[in-house]
């Protein structure tokens, strides 16, 4: 006969209620772990970076009955009791136990991603007087990046000279974007979208190609 541990966590100290986030480019789904647990990466070949960012990393444990009907994979984020963002690196699953194992990593504190970021998208609406009347509406709110100039370049902009600054973005996670109607509003400035780039290996960032035009 074999044995069901579908809920041996309910009797493990010190249990944590956490956001579980399967990213996606069609959408973010969000699901609330009421118990998950927490322990720190203390072997370096655990260590998905070999132990660059072992500070930084840590091992989440969620019970498979928890997050079901999604299944964990890397890029997923999990959110602490304190919104801290853990970004799920490498996966496995203990029939032992029945609990995913994440080994995640902060990439807030690991890679530097200080700056918060807005991304709107632009849309026309038609007005009583048959005008057409640009609103943006909010794609991603308070998003963590890095905003690193690359290059200045000298032009004219609506009749005085000004200064048109190319910036890489680097992106806490995947998103959505389109260059011909996006931008990006970072401490009270725009920065139009050129580019985006969401990278195959997860040990490199989404970039976005970015411009501020004076």
């Amino acid at each position: 006969m074999s044995l069901d541990l579908t809920t041996d966590y309910l009797a493990l100290d010190f249990p944590e209620a956490v956001t579980y986030r399967s990213v996606a480019t069609a959408g973010n789904t969000d699901q609330a772990v009421t118990k998950a647990f927490q322990y720190p990466v203390t072997d370096k070949e655990r260590s998905p970076s070999n132990g660059v960012y072992q500070a930084f990393e840590k091992i989440w444990q969620i019970p498979g009955a928890l997050v079901t009907p999604l299944v964990p994979k890397p890029r997923d984020v999990v959110l602490d009791s304190g919104s801290t963002a853990w970004t799920v690196q490498l996966v496995s699953y203990s029939a032992a136990t029945q609990a995913w194992n994440l080994t995640c990593l902060n990439l807030v504190l690991a890679l530097d991603l200080r700056d918060l970021i807005t991304i709107q998208r632009a849309t026309l609406e038609e007005e009583a007087t048959a005008a057409k009347k640009k609103t943006w509406e909010t794609l991603y709110a308070d998003l963590a990046a890095r905003m690193q100039k690359i290059e200045d370049q000298e032009e004219d902009y609506l009749d005085a000279r000004g200064m048109k600054g190319q910036y890489l973005v680097y992106l806490s996670q995947a998103v959505s974007v389109e260059s011909s109607t996006d931008r990006i509003l970072f401490d009270g400035r725009y920065y139009d979208i050129r580019s985006y780039r969401n990278p195959d290996r997860i040990d490199e960032l989404p970039v976005i190609v970015a411009e501020l035009v004076p």
